[in-house]
């Protein structure tokens, strides 16, 4: 029996990992603010801030768990960065987004996005970071620009930047990463498995 020990042992455990299903873990932050954006250059006119996730508990841990984005870079499930505007007062002018991690003078800003939206309607526009996607109300509006999952690295703050003539309403992300943990079933197959492996080789004795 003991030389069947190991194998069975290993066949336990990895019948318990395979049963291992993904947890979710989400974090939000959000900046509700109605003000009117007038800008003619290509420089954002205002910035929002935000913070992202890491060992604080700013924001909301959707779950209460709290995590550190750099630990599930690679586990990201979804990253969107929205606005919520409406009257935009020009036709042909788009509206441009950019993204910074320093605080002002923003002088790392990058344009990610731009887009004219309609005159004068409510709106949103995403940034898709995950799949380098820009959404106009939830459909496909382009690709974005200088800006990857990596660009988020080490960062527990960033700002969003807008130019041109609209009213912005609200700002916020959202974030879904998976963490893998084993079901309470596959725990109690692991340990049963194991229990009896020990008694039928201490029977062999």
């Amino acid at each position: 029996m003991k030389k069947f020990a190991v194998p069975l042992l290993a066949f336990m455990l990895v019948l318990s990992f395979q049963s291992a299903q993904a947890a979710t873990l989400g974090y939000q932050d959000f900046k509700a603010v109605t003000t009117t954006i007038d800008n003619n250059g290509t420089d954002p006119e205002y910035w929002v801030k935000l913070y992202f996730p890491d060992s604080t508990t700013r924001g909301t841990y959707v779950g209460g768990t709290v995590f550190e984005y750099d630990a599930y870079k690679n586990s990201v499930d979804s990253f969107l960065i929205t606005l919520f505007g409406h009257g935009d007062s020009t036709n042909g002018h788009p509206i441009d987004i950019f993204l910074s991690f320093l605080a002002s003078p923003h002088s790392d800003s990058v344009m990610v996005a731009s887009y004219d939206v309609p005159q004068n309607v409510y709106f949103t526009l995403t940034l898709d970071i995950l799949n380098n996607k820009l959404l106009y109300n939830g459909g496909d509006a382009g690709s974005l620009s200088n800006v990857t999952l990596d660009s988020f690295l080490g960062q527990d703050r960033f700002w969003v930047g807008y130019g041109c003539h609209f009213v912005h309403d609200k700002t916020q992300v959202d974030l879904t990463v998976n963490q893998a943990v084993p079901e309470p079933a596959s725990l109690l197959l692991l340990g049963a498995g194991i229990l009896g492996l020990a008694a039928a080789v201490r029977k062999r004795r």
